[in-house]
């Protein structure tokens, strides 16, 4: 059975995390692809670097020094920072040129900021690659530049994969070896550094999971799985143990974030199950994505909409399962103003003040779920 992971930036948090997660890769097997972000919170201090360039090189510079001594204090606790150096002043290089860029050309544009943006990746699966190379020997690993492979159109900062392009370098990755590689970026067909969008490493497992025909993809997560509801408004939830791939792409088209919305499509085309699990509990079950759909209530979205915030119920079958006049009747006992949003055979969902936010998920929780 070959298999992707993809871990993503919430779990890269220290060198603690990052040997917890090549002890995951070392001890599994049929692994084929490892698919990483940036580490935490690199992401958002590359923005800064890059918006800080427009002001003023010095600012850009100090900054850039301040994510290279994050990194580096990764690498001395992993022990390789002698081999993953080159690495790391190369892409420090990289960074400071696309820096001197900005400055260049009076500003900021998206195919500049993709450029910054995939410095993080590849910082990360440089890391990651070093340090499994340098203490694990049971298999094979192999660092695969991602942008050889997703290759997409040049819509800087929200690229489509061009599915035909990828299939015709599928064979880059051989059988019998372990490629650890960067989520979110690809090059478009003039060699352009491209992303997929903010969060779009998922998106990229789906991908590389789609052009190696894989039978299983796995998300790595700092949660046991998909929550039915943000269990830090309502404590009592339970993670669900299994969705269709329709029921997975409805929760992130209403809100969810626990999935990058394009992750489903190259999955469902080839049927590629998807794991959510977490790295802290590697043995857990997760949350299952596959044809088999989930009975009764899917889960409870959040999403603001041109100021307004909209609270959706996703079930099966709502009206079997729950009584929205009922409903409407309740949170007008708890002084909710509300307004139905929509209400469809799989949906019902509530306009109200951002305030209320959090009581009206628990009353849609305590009444649903």
């Amino acid at each position: 059975m070959t298999q992707v992971y993809k871990f993503g930036g919430s779990t890269i948090r220290s060198a603690e995390a990052l040997r917890s997660i090549a002890n995951i890769i070392n001890s599994s097997q049929d692994l084929s692809v490892v698919v990483l972000s940036a580490t935490h919170n690199t992401t958002n201090e590359l923005e800064e670097i890059a918006a800080a360039a427009v002001r003023s090189i010095d600012d850009a510079q100090e900054l850039i020094e301040n994510l290279l001594d994050k990194h580096y204090k990764l690498t001395d606790d992993l022990e390789i920072t002698e081999i993953v150096k080159n690495d790391l002043e190369s892409l420090k290089e990289e960074l400071l040129n696309s820096v001197n860029d900005v400055q260049r050309m009076g500003g900021l544009n998206a195919q500049l900021m993709d450029a910054i943006y995939s410095i993080g990746e590849r910082a990360s699966s440089a890391i990651l690659f070093h340090f499994l190379d340098q203490k694990f020997h049971g298999k094979q690993y192999q660092f695969l530049d991602a942008r050889d492979i997703v290759v997409t159109n040049n819509k800087f900062s929200s690229a489509s994969p061009l599915f035909y392009e990828i299939n015709e370098r599928r064979s880059l990755i051989e059988k019998d070896k372990v490629y650890i590689t960067q989520g979110f970026i690809g090059k478009d067909l003039a060699g352009n550094t491209t992303t997929l969008g903010r969060e779009g490493s998922d998106y990229t497992a789906a991908i590389l999971s789609w052009a190696i025909s894989a039978e299983k993809l796995v998300v790595w997560k700092d949660v046991d799985g998909i929550f039915q509801c943000d269990p830090k408004v309502y404590s009592d939830v339970k993670i669900l143990e299994k969705l269709s791939y329709e029921q997975a792409e409805l929760l992130t088209e209403k809100g969810a974030k626990v999935l990058f919305p394009r992750t489903m499509a190259p999955l469902r085309e080839r049927s590629i199950e998807l794991i959510v699990k977490s790295t802290f509990n590697p043995t857990g079950a997760g949350t299952k994505i596959s044809l088999e759909e989930s009975d009764g209530a899917i889960g409870i979205t959040t999403r603001l909409d041109e100021g307004a915030m909209i609270i959706s119920l996703l079930s099966k079958e709502i009206f079997k399962n729950f009584n929205h006049q009922s409903f409407l009747k309740l949170l007008e006992q708890h002084e909710v103003q509300a307004q139905v949003f929509e209400h469809s055979q799989s949906v019902f969902a509530v306009s109200i003040q951002p305030e209320d936010k959090n009581r009206v998920v628990s009353l849609f929780a305590k009444n649903s779920l």
